[in-house]
């Protein structure tokens, strides 16, 4: 029997590939930013754990960091990600601690899962400090 996320999740990916970047982006992001949320489930220290994107989907666990993950799986996995760059990065807040992992698309020019919208580079507050960038190729998702 199939899972139902993993055929919702293709069922998404199947739409956005026929919508310009930007909207693919928004569809992707709201998709994700919907998901439910559970803290503490991966950590950015340990990429090793981090689940391969068809567990990920299954196993609907889905903190900060998950989602985030999430939105760059549906990314690469369009027809879009032979005409874009994505990472993905882990950036602090030096006044609350408070980390945020997104998703960095064409350089900053759109941004996942920093705000309910997806955003750009000039609306990323100059007191938050990058910590990593986590590329497709360190990701290592050409095996998939």
């Amino acid at each position: 029997m199939f899972d139902p996320r993993l055929l919702s999740w293709q069922q998404l990916r199947k739409d956005v590939d026929q919508c310009d970047l930007k909207l693919c982006l928004e569809r992707i992001n709201y998709f994700w930013a919907s998901a439910p949320f559970t803290p503490y489930y991966l950590d950015w220290k340990y990429p090793e754990d981090w689940p391969d994107p068809w567990t990920l989907v299954s196993e609907n666990l889905y903190c900060d960091l998950a989602r985030a993950l999430a939105m760059l799986y549906t990314v690469y996995f369009t027809e879009h990600k032979s005409k874009i760059t994505v990472d993905l990065r882990v950036y602090k807040c030096a006044s609350s601690g408070y980390e945020y992992n997104i998703v960095w698309v064409n350089d900053g020019e759109f941004i996942l899962n920093y705000s309910s919208d997806v955003v750009n580079n000039k609306h990323i507050p100059k007191d938050l400090t990058l910590l990593k960038i986590f590329s497709i190729e360190e990701l290592n998702l050409d095996r998939y």
